[in-house]
């Protein structure tokens, strides 16, 4: 190789002529084979990063496609939840009403035992007093 065309050993084999020219043309081939390298790793960075964010973007709306049915669910749920309540409480005051009517019912069983009692100490007291005055009829009429 000349020295006045400048060629260099990224051109051929044969060792650098030490120019000034001939290590430019190297050292911007180098250069540009380094750049493209980066430029390389970059676009496939840059593509595996889209992939991914495309990735994260259909799980996320997959995700939300349950949530109307989970709302829906909830509706019903909370539904179901106010039905079950009007129940319990219907029934609670149901056991109120039962617990009035035996309360009612036993305090009317024993008025009425009282009331029995009360009839049957007035005969026994009737009856002994009539026994008494025909003891004392007896008596008064014996002497």
């Amino acid at each position: 190789m000349s020295d006045a065309v400048g060629g260099g050993a990224s051109r051929s084999t044969d060792p650098a002529s030490g120019t000034s020219a001939a290590t430019d043309v190297s050292l911007r081939e180098f250069l540009v084979a380094l750049i493209n390298g980066v430029e390389q790793r970059s676009d496939l960075q840059f593509a595996a990063m889209r992939d991914a964010v495309t990735k994260a973007e259909t799980a996320g709306e997959k995700r939300l496609e349950g949530f109307p049915q989970l709302f829906a669910d909830t509706a019903e749920l909370r539904a179901l939840g106010e039905k079950l309540q009007a129940g319990i409480d219907r029934n609670r005051d149901d056991l109120d009403r039962l617990a009035e009517r035996l309360d009612l019912t036993t305090g009317e069983a024993a008025g009425s035992k009282i009331t029995k009692a009360s009839l049957y100490a007035a005969l026994a007291a009737t009856a002994t007093l009539v026994g008494l005055l025909v003891v004392l009829a007896n008596y008064i009429t014996a002497q």
